[in-house]
């Protein structure tokens, strides 16, 4: 055993307060950190931020559906909301944690989608359905979990 010295260093932690997990920290751990608080984004903000997003996508691509793109942001902040309230996780379900980075998802790939594959709104209706589906509800373990979020997706759409 022997001691070692180690000088000039700086340590950086990050943690978030996912739903129905216990994060409590050490007091005596937490007194080393400096505190750095976010509040979460409200529901303005991320329409404003999501709706940019896919309006520069769509006014180069599709300006003829340009009006869709409110509601689809509209709707997947909603079912997100929905989703994180309704399937909480649990020691059986414990990947049941719905973010900002799920949604982020559903948007990038619907950017990255060859734009020749959507042809109206109908297609690109079943573009954003098709990723919302592959993002979240693939992540449901039982068809009951499934109905649900069947039953919840129809009522955004």
């Amino acid at each position: 055993l022997y001691y070692k010295n180690v000088s000039d260093t700086v340590f950086i932690g990050a943690c978030s307060t996912t739903g129905g997990r216990n994060n409590s920290l050490n007091p005596r751990l937490l007194s080393k950190f400096h505190m750095i608080w976010m509040n979460p984004l409200s529901d303005q903000s991320l329409n404003t931020i999501y709706t940019s997003k896919l309006n520069s996508y769509i006014y180069n691509n599709f300006p003829n559906l340009i009006q869709l793109s409110n509601h689809l942001v509209n709707s997947s902040i909603e079912m997100l909301t929905h989703l994180k309230s309704t399937f909480l996780p649990t020691p059986k379900q414990s990947h049941y944690v719905f973010t900002l980075n799920d949604l982020s998802k559903v948007f990038s790939n619907i950017i990255s989608t060859n734009s020749s594959f959507v042809q109206d709104e109908n297609g690109f209706m079943r573009l954003w359905i098709h990723e919302y589906t592959r993002i979240f509800r693939d992540r449901l373990i039982n068809e009951s979990d499934r109905v649900q979020y069947d039953n919840l997706f129809l009522k955004q759409v």
